[in-house]
């Protein structure tokens, strides 16, 4: 199974990614900041939505609503029927605990 983790293009994805990985080791997560690792590639909308093509599902993190790279990658899943989900829908589904700078971060977003 192939995850694309979707997230804007300054939020610090490395934590989430080294715990998933960790946790789920036959699980391939992939995110815009480190999929070709070619420089500023993940800027590029049209680069995002072609890695998300590969994926099975899509996990969006960070304040992925007021970003814009996240919204075109919502409405590709909305529109081409791609499972989605929220980090802490996963996490929590999955049983999973975030760090507490994190936790504290998702805090003052609801």
């Amino acid at each position: 199974m192939k995850v694309y983790v979707s997230h804007p293009i300054n939020y610090s994805v490395e934590e989430i990614l080294n715990r998933l990985n960790k946790k789920y080791p036959d699980v391939l997560f992939v995110s815009p900041a480190y999929g070709l690792f070619t420089v500023n590639k993940d800027k590029d909308p049209e680069y995002r939505i072609e890695l998300l093509k590969s994926c099975d599902e899509v996990i969006f993190c960070g304040d992925w609503l007021n970003d814009s790279s996240c919204m075109k990658e919502l409405t590709y899943c909305y529109l081409n029927r791609v499972k989605k989900s929220f980090i802490d829908e996963w996490l929590n589904k999955r049983d999973m605990a975030l760090p507490a700078e994190l936790i504290e971060e998702h805090k003052g977003r609801k």
